[in-house]
């Protein structure tokens, strides 16, 4: 009974150490965390000519040491514009330099007619356009349009699909 009990202990104890040394974290990266500052509840504004033009809010974000950039997460973007624009998505970069916004995942665009709905987009904030080269899908009350990639002037009010456009009208 004495020799099954340590065959089956070191066996167990075997398998552990196997275990602890074969296991790898690949593609997890940590970052220490004294070279990096984060917080909760980031609230943006940026100004052009005096006037507000769009405010950007985050959950969560985080400021890399030496980086120019903001990670972030969930967020809602308000372009102030005539008519104004509401995006909202998940994770996020935030390229301080040239205050671009690029999100990756989870996006809804509100516009004055509709939702658009697409999987990453980039806003160009000195241009004011919102571009993808994903798939979309933009409905409204009267409309279900799809398509491949789209760039929109804001300003202009002008949305231009690329690729792939396949449109459903309701009367």
């Amino acid at each position: 009974m004495k020799g099954k009990f340590f065959l089956v202990l070191s066996i167990s104890t075997a398998l552990i150490i196997l275990i602890i040394i074969g296991y790898k974290e690949d593609g997890i990266n940590l970052t220490p965390s004294y070279h990096t500052s984060s917080m909760r509840g980031l609230h943006l504004n940026h100004k052009k000519g005096g006037q507000l033009a769009w405010e950007l809010f985050a959950e969560n974000a985080t400021f890399p040491e030496d980086k120019k950039e903001i990670f972030i997460d969930s967020i809602e973007l308000k372009i102030l514009n005539e008519p104004q624009v509401y995006i909202s998505g998940g994770k996020s970069i935030y390229d301080l330099k040239s205050k671009d916004l690029y999100v990756t995942e989870k996006i809804e665009i509100k516009l004055k007619n509709g939702v658009l709905k697409t999987d990453s987009l980039r806003w160009i904030s000195s241009e004011k356009t919102i571009a993808t080269d994903k798939d979309i899908e933009f409905t409204s009350d009267s409309f279900t349009i799809k398509g491949t990639g789209l760039t929109a002037k804001v300003n202009e009010d002008k949305i231009r699909i690329l690729r792939n456009v396949k449109g459903t009208f309701y009367r």
